[in-house]
């Protein structure tokens, strides 16, 4: 028996539990939780957020709570720890269609000065929704990839087909990051959860891979696909509001530079 049984999560994942401590369920999805998403949304407090807008803040510290919760989920898989992974996935979502919805307003002009207290009720309607039927995990899936989709499909129209369209490397740094999520997380998560028998002969055969399936390559795509979600919609806004800024690089993370911070460039 391990620490955390008997677990209480609706969904468990493809890892072996217990692998590797009694302590902790699934030691490797743990710390990828936490490297491959929480840290996305330190770098972005620190590189990603040049006017301090609140939404930015609020979607970065929403990332990090993400991690975190996805980390308890999986080192105790226990219903309250999943919640709190499960529940910031939902408010990242609303968070980024608050952005692509102001992405363009005039400093302290909102388009829809009504629109956070709609995104508030919204939320608290998703997490009534959500406690409703947590124990069904098909529910909480559909609804996040309806929200999941609509958000995608705005930031396309933004960076894709809207009339005055952001910077080619804009542009482009976003069209990665959505081919990362769509062509390399998904189905990692996909073929981590349906085809888990060939999977494990595969990582607890092979001491090379230590027990570790392609649900950490899900955190770390997860992880860079909110930030770089973020931190091409903070891009636009700076282009909208004829801001100079400069994309720089740190360690190969693409990070902000509002035009009087180019001389701390990395």
């Amino acid at each position: 028996m391990g620490y955390w049984e008997p677990h209480s999560s609706s969904i468990t994942f493809c890892e072996s539990d217990y692998a590797k401590t009694s302590y902790i369920v699934e030691l490797h999805n743990t710390w990828s939780s936490l490297l491959g998403i929480s840290l996305w949304g330190v770098i972005g407090l620190l590189y990603a957020n040049p006017l301090n807008e609140m939404r930015c803040t609020l979607g970065y510290v929403v990332a990090i709570l993400i991690g975190v919760g996805s980390a308890g989920l999986h080192g105790t898989l226990h219903w309250v720890f999943q919640s709190s992974d499960e529940l910031p996935m939902i408010y990242i979502i609303l968070c980024i269609l608050y952005m692509c919805a102001e992405h363009d307003a005039k400093l302290g002009k909102p388009h829809y000065p009504n629109l956070p207290g709609i995104m508030i009720v919204i939320a608290v309607f998703s997490t009534i929704l959500y406690f409703r039927f947590q124990h069904i995990f098909e529910v909480f899936a559909i609804y996040f990839s309806l929200l999941s989709t609509m958000s995608t499909l705005w930031q396309l129209k933004i960076m894709r087909f809207s009339k005055d369209r952001p910077s080619k490397q804009v542009h482009d740094i976003s069209l990665n990051t959505l081919l990362i999520y769509i062509l390399v997380a998904i189905p990692c998560w996909f073929f981590d959860m349906f085809q888990c028998d060939k999977v494990l002969s595969v990582v607890d055969e092979y001491a090379i891979f230590m027990g570790m399936t392609p649900h950490i390559i899900w955190h770390f795509g997860g992880g860079l696909t909110i930030y770089g979600t973020i931190f091409t919609l903070c891009c636009t806004r700076l282009e909208k509001l004829d801001i100079a800024y400069k994309i720089d690089f740190l360690f190969g993370i693409p990070i902000i530079l509002k035009e009087n911070d180019k001389n701390k460039a990395l």
